[in-house]
């Protein structure tokens, strides 16, 4: 008998090891110690799954070939998308230093991998979005000036044109989020969830 320790060889009389003390365990004792271990472990959903109103994603789960909107079925290649996540907390600090929130969110941020079914129709108002989003705020600074520039008094001009332009800045900040077609509430080890996904395509899924 080999110590599964050390590897020394007793005989098989021995309780315990002749070099390093520990018990010794018969190949049988040893695969039912390795089965218990396996059996106690989590097993991680290989599906999606709906929890209330939101989408669950296991890491590597496919999602069922339903656009994520409308429910509708889709034909077409997935939108492979990279999500980001970190706890909202940390917003806090940038309040205190941008700079520092940043460092931060980029050290501690967590990564899902998703393959996002769409519709046609749905693609191409995800596309609308996008483009609209870079049109504000590509077009913020110099459409503020533009704006400021029509205005006789130079200070009420310029206060105007400010206003103008941060308007289409925010604009191009919602723009954009509502382009995403769901957007992480959390991301763990094992998993992601999202929200913004249609109740249609929810339907599909098992409910956990």
């Amino acid at each position: 008998m080999y110590c599964i320790a050390c590897g020394a060889q007793n005989s098989d009389q021995d309780k315990f090891c002749n070099r390093c003390g520990k018990p010794l365990v018969t190949a049988a004792g040893a695969g039912a110690q390795i089965a218990a271990v396996a059996s106690a472990a989590p097993v991680a959903p290989s599906t999606a799954y709906r929890q209330g109103n939101r989408l669950v994603v296991p890491k590597g789960a496919p999602l069922p070939p339903y656009c994520v909107k409308c429910g509708q079925p889709v034909t077409g290649e997935p939108l492979k998308k990279i999500f980001f996540w970190h706890n909202p907390w940390l917003f806090l600090i940038a309040l205190l230093s941008p700079i520092i929130y940043i460092i931060v969110a980029m050290i501690v941020r967590k990564r899902a991998d998703v393959a996002i079914p769409m519709c046609d129709e749905h693609r191409q108002r995800r596309k609308n979005l996008i483009i609209a989003a870079w049109v504000l705020g590509l077009g913020c600074i110099p459409g503020g000036i533009l704006v400021g520039s029509l205005i006789h008094d130079s200070d009420a001009g310029a206060g105007l044109g400010f206003l103008v332009g941060l308007l289409m800045l925010i604009g191009s900040i919602v723009t954009s989020t509502l382009a995403r077609p769901m957007r992480p509430r959390e991301i763990a080890e094992f998993s992601a969830t999202f929200s913004g996904v249609g109740e249609q395509f929810l339907t599909h899924l098992p409910s956990r």
